[in-house]
């Protein structure tokens, strides 16, 4: 009885490497076919996306493309929540790797990581910044500790270079005009600089500006027409509780284009266009469905406009048409509850030429939404 006994013992031995080999790794790219062109996936925390999802698949030749957060509070728990949606595509570079890591959003932050090479991502989702004074000097992102930071990427194929500038006003008892910060901004334009984020704050207004300073960087464009100086002001802000008055303001912007948003607050920043004969158009689409949206955004590009890369918002997108480009595009939305179903539907897309521009996280009821975009 003992020998069969410890022959039973010894084949389960024999037979548990494989059987736990076969269980999904505990981490958030389980699940996850490396060989595909993007990866989706959801997580509860920023800290958790860089460790996680980030660095594992940056080390796999991904890099952050596109995202969305939605957050809230948990009565029950007493606490906050969020859901972070990222999309991240394989680049195609041969061996290039990407590292991502997370820096308090302040001047000295941001220009300490750069010196390391790395650089800010404007287009990572994050929370509602809260004022300087309101976090110890901090321009920081939600109410909890570890959303104090921001996020920066580095390619292991580059050795640019980027310093950073961070301008912020803000006053407890209102009154702040994101004007007051528009002399700082030209003047560090006019020096190389180039607005990569705007937010609206709790309390005022924040804006981070990058300048390359080395290696291989790209140099900027002309930002602004000095023959424009003395009939139009270099910036103008856009500001409107609904779609529809955006819509009205951005129609009548002759003579600007926009460089920056925080789409959330509906506020969009608008800098002179870069010469007299290159002008730019805008038209904000809409639709209470997703269906309607994606018609109205084709209808659109039908005409020659382009989804803005910093419009993005819950159903609703601001698209741009430069008077020089003859390029026109076609869009798709592919929306779900369930990451497993985008994921199919997103390599179908892919199959037929389309791309990830935008994500969303939507919350009735909670979901994804994709929005893919392809030459005509």
């Amino acid at each position: 009885m003992r020998n069969r006994f410890t022959a039973l013992i010894s084949l389960a031995f024999l037979f548990l490497p494989p059987a736990l080999a076969g269980e999904e790794p505990k981490n958030e790219l389980a699940g996850l076919d490396l060989t595909q062109r993007y990866l989706v996936r959801e997580c509860s925390h920023f800290r958790n996306c860089v460790e996680k999802v980030l660095n594992p698949a940056g080390a796999a030749g991904y890099r952050f493309v596109a995202g969305d957060i939605s957050e809230g509070y948990d009565s029950e728990a007493n606490e906050d929540w969020c859901w972070i949606l990222v999309v991240m595509e394989k680049t195609g570079e041969h061996n290039t790797t990407y590292q991502y890591i997370q820096s308090p959003r302040t001047q000295e932050g941001l220009n300490e990581a750069a010196s390391q090479g790395f650089r800010l991502v404007p287009r990572f989702p994050v929370e509602s910044w809260v004022d300087q004074e309101d976090r110890g000097g901090l321009l920081a992102l939600g109410g909890r500790y570890e959303n104090l930071t921001c996020l920066l990427e580095k390619p292991s194929s580059s050795d640019r270079r980027y310093q950073y500038l961070v301008f912020s006003l803000s006053n407890f008892w209102g009154g702040v005009k994101a004007s007051d910060l528009f002399p700082k901004m030209q003047e560090a334009v006019d020096k190389g600089y180039e607005i990569v984020q705007f937010k609206k704050t709790a309390h005022g207004y924040a804006v981070v500006l990058e300048n390359p300073v080395g290696g291989d960087s790209e140099p900027l464009p002309k930002l602004a027409d000095a023959s424009k100086a003395a009939t139009l002001p270099r910036y103008r802000l856009l500001s409107a509780w609904k779609e529809s008055p955006l819509r009205k303001e951005l129609t009548t912007a002759a003579g600007y284009r926009l460089v920056a948003a925080d789409p959330d607050a509906l506020e969009y920043l608008l800098e002179q266009a870069p010469g007299p004969s290159l002008g730019y158009e805008y038209v904000v689409a809409t639709g209470r469905l997703w269906s309607t949206l994606e018609r109205n955004i084709n209808e659109a590009a039908a005409k020659g406009f382009r989804l803005h890369p910093c419009s993005g918002g819950f159903r609703f997108v601001v698209m741009e048409r430069r008077s020089d480009s003859p390029e026109f595009y076609q869009y798709q939305i592919l929306q779900t509850v369930r990451l497993s179903t985008i994921r199919k539907e997103l390599a179908e897309a892919v199959s037929k030429g389309f791309a990830v521009v935008m994500a969303v996280r939507y919350p009735d009821p909670a979901g994804q939404a994709l929005v893919l975009e392809r030459p005509r």
